[in-house]
């Protein structure tokens, strides 16, 4: 039997996931910011043409994010020669995160559009 207890956390757990979903395109350069007022979304990056070993940064304001907040990231989709691309946060504070993407291989360049996933928890 499921406690009262146990129902108002699940349902307060499934309410930070089931918050609005968009998306946002980014433009110019894989460095320029972006704008997207929800709690999860995806955002389509410029081609990076990200460098092997090298690693670029972006903010993404957001009016949902608040200091404190734990931002989870992840690469969805990109070219194959994205494989060694890993997205993370560096920064969270009030109205916006910052995310890196990090060229893991050391020879090989990163080519082409890569969707980035991010969840506000």
């Amino acid at each position: 039997m499921v406690s009262e207890l146990g129902v108002r956390n699940l349902a307060v757990e499934n309410k930070l996931f089931l918050g609005s979903w968009g998306t946002v395109t980014q433009i110019t350069s894989i460095t320029t910011g972006v704008t997207l007022n929800t709690k999860r979304g995806a955002i389509t990056t410029f081609d990076p043409a990200l460098a092997a070993a090298a690693e670029q940064e972006f903010v993404v304001t957001n009016s949902e994010c608040h200091a404190g907040d734990v931002v989870v990231v992840s690469v969805a989709s990109g070219p194959s020669d994205s494989e060694h691309v890993m997205a993370f946060v560096s920064a969270v504070s009030e109205g916006s995160f910052s995310i890196v993407l990090s060229n893991l291989a050391t020879t090989n360049q990163a080519d082409g559009a890569m969707v980035i996933n991010f969840a506000i928890i």
